[in-house]
């Protein structure tokens, strides 16, 4: 915890809060995050005293050291329940794909009523679809016509989360990536509220599309 209080500042701090971020915080940059996480890697006993002290830079660190290995799922939803804000989900969501049987929980953390633990689950959807080489395409098919059923009527940050995995489905499974725009075209604009963030909602087809072309 004093390593984290050095390596924070009250710039950070202010940024952070704008996007939502409550304290308890140090306000410590993602950079030297990872660098802390370089000297405590494979610690879940660590992971968990750090969670456990609600600071926000803590449990960040605590994502970033935690192993599957030696934190239990249960444990690891627990986390989930209490992440309060995008940038916690995904840190989480990419602790839990690296757990056995993450897409089924995967699946059933999309559906979720919790903004954040949905939010979590589109994320790890995202992830999946970059980098999960042996998930076949076929699998993230039927999440396309969920994100076009339900992205409207969804928690606010789990409409972005949602977004971004179908953008992320479109860039990077060749075969849906026609599929995709179209579902883009359809859902139309996507509404979130981001504060005063200064972030903006991409365009998923435009994003989609961009991409392939650069790839071209």
């Amino acid at each position: 915890m004093e390593e984290l209080e050095r390596s924070g500042s009250k710039k950070n701090s202010e940024v952070y809060r704008k996007h939502g971020i409550k304290d308890p915080m140090f306000g410590v940059s993602f950079a030297n995050l990872k660098r802390i996480a370089g000297e405590f890697r494979n610690s879940s006993r660590q992971a968990t005293l750090l969670w456990n002290t609600e600071n926000h830079d803590a449990r960040m660190l605590a994502t970033m050291v935690a192993s599957p290995q030696d934190l239990s799922m249960d444990e690891l939803t627990l986390w989930a329940e209490e992440s309060e804000n995008y940038v916690l989900c995904g840190s989480v969501a990419g602790l839990m794909v690296r757990y056995p049987n993450s897409w089924i929980t995967t699946q059933a953390w999309i559906e979720n009523q919790s903004e954040w633990i949905s939010t979590i689950g589109w994320n790890a959807v995202s992830i999946f679809a970059a980098k999960a080489t042996r998930r076949a395409d076929s699998e993230f098919r039927p999440l396309i016509d969920y994100i076009i059923k339900n992205i409207h009527k969804a928690p606010n940050r789990t409409r972005y989360a949602m977004n971004s995995a179908l953008i992320a489905i479109g860039r990077h499974r060749k075969t849906l990536t026609d599929i995709a725009v179209k579902a883009a075209e359809v859902i139309g604009e996507v509404k979130v509220d981001h504060g005063d963030s200064g972030q903006e909602t991409p365009n998923a087809a435009a994003a989609i599309r961009e991409f392939a072309a650069a790839k071209a």
